[in-house]
């Protein structure tokens, strides 16, 4: 059975985001009733990189990514988005660095965005369509 953390700041969740060398996605079950009660942290500025970002944003050459905190649905990746968190490309970045970077970019996004999400004053934004690669 999965614990739910009482605080975004809970040390679970800091050591489940914050593992050296894997972003882990991170599911927190919404006390908000909605048709999908689910969140997903995402190392990309969805809707670009779907699927394994890491790699895609550093093989790409991007300058900027985001993690971005989104609705779970069916399709993978592709569920309306909530909230993001910039997070600078540097030259020297491995895909390594660039994930222990958005892991404490998910860290502060969550510390930011999931208590104004709980609370109703956040509102899910559907992805733009003609931005998919």
């Amino acid at each position: 059975m999965m614990r739910r953390p009482e605080a975004v700041d809970d040390p679970a969740v800091r050591a489940g985001l914050n593992r050296p060398g894997r972003l882990r996605q991170l599911i927190l079950a919404s006390a908000r009733p909605s048709a999908s009660r689910f969140l997903n942290l995402h190392p990309s500025a969805l809707p670009r990189w779907r699927g394994p970002p890491i790699p895609a944003t550093i093989l790409a050459g991007d300058a900027a990514t985001a993690v971005t905190l989104m609705v779970v649905t069916e399709e993978m990746d592709a569920g309306p988005i909530v909230a993001t968190e910039p997070l600078e490309v540097r030259p020297d970045d491995t895909a390594v660095t660039l994930e222990v970077r958005a892991a404490d970019a998910a860290a502060m996004l969550l510390r930011r965005a999931l208590p104004e999400w709980l609370a109703g004053r956040l509102k899910a934004r559907p992805q733009p369509v003609e931005a998919l690669r």
